[in-house]
């Protein structure tokens, strides 16, 4: 039955001779058309709707412009149809198609553009029915192409077939201005400005002089042909092209247009552009600034001046657009020659912005998401986990810029370094109670478990930038020891005194000390620093605190979730030990070291360690530990014997308590493998002190 009311209506578009009966057809067909049904919309493509359609649009004049939007709509309705019919109809009759829709595209700008010249100086009812036209022929047209640019397969051959689609795609930011247009400077950036520059990142002053502004195409054709360009910069193998033809327009869009769909796929299309090859993304940083302004805009820092160090930063509520202008920044950073010149553009507003999305769980802002967006494969959903999408992306942006040539420009901005630190090694989430209560409001609330998820993947994330900025950092750097005091005073607020079970309650407390003593040790390995980090205030201390944790209070799901983890208390203890054992091998450290009570407390800790302390745990997780116990005990007492080649400590040494029974249970270790050794008739390696080192201690009693 649908089949023949559908061919019915195809005859009829065919035998249609002369205007009024045409237009009589055509109403009967979107009538028949308009529906959501795909597998109708697959029958009408099947059947041959679309090929009369093409061939009536292609003999209708430019001045017909009801008979134009009639074909239009139809042509729309029928392509509701599934990706696979689309692609089909594209083959049959898309490439003689689509010039001619780009054709009428363009005519109906100049349209628009005409009615609104005459609309200001004679406001008549019939010109309003014209403009009401153009513009919904406008809106069909770019659906149809945006319903093609859906299909994956079919956006190479878009792009490169028809080279006046990217033209016409660029058109989207075209503007009419009135007379009365204010200018906030002559500097200022403008969708028709001479000097495309930004100095003034207040956003009232924009909007104040867009009031004076026409967009040429109404907003939802802006929102349609803005998805196809960011569904065509999807593809790889377009944007280099769309990179050449349509950036400019990109960036007016993200930076004037006040709709947020506007900017969530303009944010998307900078996002895969930023993802092109290494020659198109160096020339986006060092030739087209531009494109910074536009993503510091799409941040929605806009109220932070160039003055890089100011608090008064305003907000919008799409996480979906700051994750893109994220995501693009960080692609951005990945190659070298790039990285200066993020750092210092704006002098270092780009920073800042990255360092204020760090910060924007402590700050009292509200964070309220966006609505549902239709779906594309370009432009992702949003979901309630965006806001620790925006903090990874952040940090993972940090660590991209970061190296040797770089690290002082990014430690030595005010508040990084010790945003850094607070947000790896934190505790909790860091999100403020307002931020959490707001979202758990709203129908995209996340689960606990969700969202303490997402805490550890931001802490791991935001460790592994603050640790890449330590590895590159030298003694010799200013920035050094405002590392080391940044790390120490963490652990000053995580702890008053030694770390107990009560303060290892969670996974991200174990964070704290896997971050800073990985940190440390790395620091220590580098024989220029050991002079410098044995005499910096509490870092010893710091040192003893990390080796000497237990776990024996956790639960035990999170002790197993924690031990199994490169970043569980005996990763901490080995590395705090093997810091202090780095320590050692600097000989005038021995004296500071061998009198430092709760450096030897440590090391007896970490020499007298065995399986026993672990009982609880089941076999199989003991034998993943061995590891850890073996360095941690060798480190031990590695840095014993080197404290003790130092004459003036052995008394004090032999009379630490539990020292000579920690190197007695080592003698007898070493007895045993030696004896398994002779058995074995095999030649062991492994070094044999601890026999001798008590001795040296006994004979210093």
């Amino acid at each position: 039955m649908e089949r023949n009311a559908v061919q019915a209506v195809i005859d009829d578009l065919n035998k249609a001779i002369g205007h009024d009966r045409r237009m009589a057809a055509l109403s009967n067909a979107c009538q028949e058309f308009d529906h959501w049904d795909t597998h109708r919309h697959d029958l009408e493509i099947s059947l041959g709707a679309v090929n009369v359609l093409s061939l009536v649009l292609s003999m209708t004049s430019e001045t017909d412009e009801v008979q134009m939007r009639m074909i239009c709509a139809a042509l729309e309705m029928i392509y509701r149809a599934s990706p696979a019919m689309i692609q089909q109809s594209y083959k049959e009759v898309g490439k003689p198609l689509l010039p001619v829709l780009l054709r009428f595209l363009s005519t109906c700008e100049a349209h628009s553009a005409a009615h609104y010249n005459n609309s200001s100086s004679n406001n008549n009812n019939n010109n309003n029915n014209r403009i009401l036209i153009t513009d919904v022929t406008l809106l069909n047209i770019t659906k149809v192409l945006l319903y093609f640019s859906r299909v994956p397969s079919l956006r190479t051959t878009l792009v490169q077939q028809h080279q006046g689609l990217l033209h016409a795609l660029a058109r989207v930011a075209t503007t009419t201005h009135t007379t009365t247009s204010t200018t906030i400077n002559s500097t200022s950036f403008s969708p028709t400005s001479s000097n495309n520059t930004i100095t003034s990142y207040d956003t009232q002053p924009q909007r104040i002089q867009l009031q004076n502004q026409h967009w040429v195409i109404p907003l939802e054709s802006r929102i349609a042909r803005i998805r196809v360009i960011a569904n065509l910069a999807n593809e790889e193998e377009n944007r280099a092209a769309i990179y050449q033809h349509v950036i400019d327009a990109i960036i007016t869009l993200a930076i004037w247009d006040t709709n947020e769909s506007v900017k969530e796929y303009a944010a998307a299309a900078l996002m895969d552009l930023a993802a092109a090859d290494r020659k198109i993304t160096i020339e986006m940083v060092n030739n087209h600034t531009n494109i910074l302004h536009a993503l510091i805009h799409l941040l929605g820092l806009c109220s932070t001046t160039t003055t890089p160090n100011t608090t008064n930063s305003t907000y919008h509520n799409n996480m979906d657009v700051r994750e893109y202008a994220l995501t693009a920044i960080q692609n951005l950073a990945f190659p070298k020659e790039n990285r200066i010149p993020l750092i210092t553009f704006q002098g270092g507003i780009l920073l800042e912005a990255l360092k204020q999305i760090l910060l924007l769980g402590e700050s009292s802002s509200s964070c309220i998401h966006t609505t549902a967006t239709p779906s594309d494969d370009a432009a992702p959903s949003s979901c309630g986990t965006n806001y620790y999408k925006a903090q990874r992306r952040a940090a993972g942006a940090i660590t991209n810029l970061t190296c040797k040539e770089t690290v002082e420009l990014l430690a030595n901005h005010e508040g990084l370094l010790e945003t850094l630190v607070k947000i790896s090694c934190c505790k909790t989430s860091g999100i403020s109670k307002s931020i959490k209560a707001e979202r758990n409001n709203t129908r995209k609330c996340i689960s606990e478990m969700e969202e303490d998820n997402e805490v550890q993947a931001t802490q791991k994330r935001s460790s592994i930038a603050l640790i890449k900025m330590a590895n590159c950092m030298t003694s010799t750097m200013s920035c050094h020891n405002r590392l080391l005091q940044s790390l120490i005073q963490t652990i000053h607020h995580s702890t008053s005194s030694y770390p107990s079970s009560s303060s290892l309650s969670s996974s991200s407390s174990i964070e704290d000390y896997s971050t800073i003593a990985n940190i440390l040790r790395t620091k220590a390995r580098i024989a220029e620093n050991r002079l410098s980090m044995a005499r910096f205030p509490n870092l010893l201390d710091i040192l003893s605190q990390i080796a000497i944790t237990t776990s024996a209070s956790m639960p035990s799901s999170s002790r197993r979730r924690v031990m199994n983890s490169s970043s569980g208390i005996l990763q901490s203890q080995e590395d705090a030990i093997r810091a202090l054992m780095h320590l050692t091998n600097e000989p005038a450290n021995l004296i500071i070291m061998g009198a430092h009570e709760k450096v030897l407390d440590a090391l007896v800790y970490g020499a007298s360690l065995t399986p026993s302390a672990f009982l609880s745990l089941k076999e199989e997780e003991r034998q993943q530990q061995q590891r850890h116990w073996d360095v941690i005990r060798l480190s031990s007492l590695t840095a014993i014997e080197r404290l003790a080649t130092d004459v003036t400590n052995r008394r004090a040494m032999a009379r630490r308590n539990g020292i000579l029974v920690a190197l007695a249970m080592a003698v007898e270790r070493e007895a045993m493998d030696e004896q398994a050794t002779t058995s074995n008739s095999s030649v062991s390696d492994q070094k044999s002190f601890a026999r001798a080192l008590l001795m040296s201690l006994l004979l210093a009693m």
